[in-house]
């Protein structure tokens, strides 16, 4: 989720830069990728909320002064299917980034790890109030493995406020009885209505 990270939220007219890196086997290859994007404020209509903005092909390559090569591109992975290890959603300007691992077996079940970014998009404070995960294995059972008041994970049963513009980060672990499983994390969070009210809201993880 985000970008190193980091889950940034440009205004209107903004920007955000970073920069990163990458191995590779050969001398020379090529790259591209994608960022996805969630509008917060304006236009919230179905297919108007979210869009993905693609960076073009760049040249990889070990000679400093090559500025440019026959690169042949790589092909689709295809993944039709399939979930991904990583998960970004919003809800309400409360976005949450996850991704998770598998960490290994323990008393007969498969244990993965989480880690999951609260961003507060929102002009006011928030608090994370109680949590909730749900497990569907590759058998298709279903199962509620965790849940109780707090932030939960390495916050366990603590809450957690969220000044306007702050994130946090929360780490734990999830049992499942098959090697493969999809997770949903729910978590309550107050937030402060336009009517200066508070009310709770759930904020989910997307995996």
């Amino acid at each position: 989720p985000g970008a190193r990270g980091v889950t940034p939220v440009l205004p209107p007219g903004g920007e955000w830069s970073y920069e990163s890196g990458t191995g590779m086997p050969t001398p020379f290859g090529s790259m591209h990728g994608s960022f996805q994007f969630e509008v917060l404020k304006g236009d919230r209509r179905p297919g108007m909320s979210s869009f993905s903005a693609r960076v073009g092909r760049l040249l990889l390559s070990s000679d400093r002064n090559e500025d440019k090569r026959n690169v042949p591109c790589a092909a689709d992975s295809g993944g039709q299917g399939t979930l991904p290890l990583t998960s970004v959603s919003v809800t309400e300007r409360v976005i949450l980034g996850g991704t998770s691992e598998y960490v290994g077996k323990r008393k007969g079940s498969y244990v993965f790890g989480y880690d999951v970014q609260f961003n507060n998009a929102r002009d006011e404070e928030i608090e994370v109030v109680s949590h909730s995960w749900k497990v569907v294995c590759a058998d298709g059972g279903r199962k509620v493995v965790v849940e109780g008041a707090g932030v939960g994970g390495s916050y366990a049963g603590r809450s957690r406020r969220l000044a306007a513009g702050d994130a946090f980060r929360v780490q734990g672990q999830l049992p499942s009885w098959t090697s493969q499983a999809n997770a949903e994390g729910t978590f309550r969070v107050i937030v402060k209505a336009e009517d200066g009210t508070f009310r709770e809201v759930e904020a989910r993880t997307d995996w």
